[in-house]
């Protein structure tokens, strides 16, 4: 057996309860939408400083459209969750999805026809919730190994 294979097969797996790391699904979202609310923050500020109001005009934009896409997206999978005397629509849940990206687009075009250089902004706004799921996983991370290592002391 090679050293690397030696390596891998001495892996411990643990079981970690979610609800007690307090990963929880509530918990989680809530500290993903701090994380976005936080670094679109920052970032806006550091854009206007660095690019000007043109470019932190188009990134507060992306931010926001970020966010409410994520806001949308979370209502989604609380409907899919709920019983089906509950649940929306079929063709509710089609408009409603549609619309979405219909609102993107338009904020696209919109900032693109009027404001070209507020659109690189806009691009990288919309990468929010990509930065913030990385936060939330580093989270988690240090979470489950500050957790294994206070049972292991």
């Amino acid at each position: 057996m090679s050293e690397v294979d030696h390596k891998a097969s001495s892996v411990e797996m643990v079981d970690v309860p979610v609800e007690a790391s307090g990963n929880s699904y509530p918990e989680a979202l809530a500290r993903l939408q701090r994380f976005m609310l936080f670094t679109g923050l920052a970032l806006v500020i550091a854009a206007r400083v660095t690019f000007g109001l043109a470019a932190a005009a188009g990134l507060l934009l992306g931010c926001m459209a970020a966010g409410l896409n994520v806001l949308w997206t979370e209502r989604v999978i609380n409907a899919l969750g709920e019983s089906p005397q509950k649940r929306p629509s079929r063709a509710g849940t089609i408009v409603r999805f549609s619309a979405r990206y219909i609102l993107m687009a338009s904020i696209g075009y919109a900032i693109l026809s009027s404001y070209p250089a507020s659109f690189r902004g806009l691009l990288t706004g919309l990468f929010l919730p990509v930065i913030a799921i990385a936060c939330e996983a580093g989270h988690s991370v240090l979470v489950l190994f500050f957790e294994r290592h206070d049972t292991q002391n």
